[in-house]
């Protein structure tokens, strides 16, 4: 049983499993993998908003009520992880010129990192 949650910054995210892991070769293709998840959540939450036929701006609620789901999980004790690839995928589906700056800010800095 793999506890991600005692390394690292204490956030159950995508960071703090590849940090609990470091050893294991697989932490970075472990880290994409939990990121492009999240990434598709955000943006699957603004695309089934639209599907439903809601206005715009409802639309968005649904991608923010995404983020909010992913930060203050209910099933973690309403802690959760840090939001940004989700918030980066609900952006993508809203706005996919200023999602897609977002996601090559966020791969960038993930090569650094």
């Amino acid at each position: 049983h793999d506890d991600s949650d005692r390394d690292g910054d204490g956030i159950p995210d995508a960071s703090e499993t590849a940090a609990s892991i470091t050893s294991l070769g697989g932490a970075p293709a472990l880290l994409v993998g939990s990121t492009t998840q999240a990434v598709t959540l955000g943006a699957l939450a603004v695309l089934l908003g639209r599907l439903l036929g809601l206005p715009e701006p409802w639309a968005a609620l649904c991608g923010v009520a995404a983020v909010l789901g992913h930060n203050f999980s209910p099933f973690l004790g309403f802690r959760g992880g840090k939001g940004v690839a989700t918030a980066a995928g609900a952006l993508l589906a809203f706005d996919p010129a200023m999602g897609g700056l977002v996601l090559l800010v966020i791969a960038a800095l993930l090569a650094v990192y």
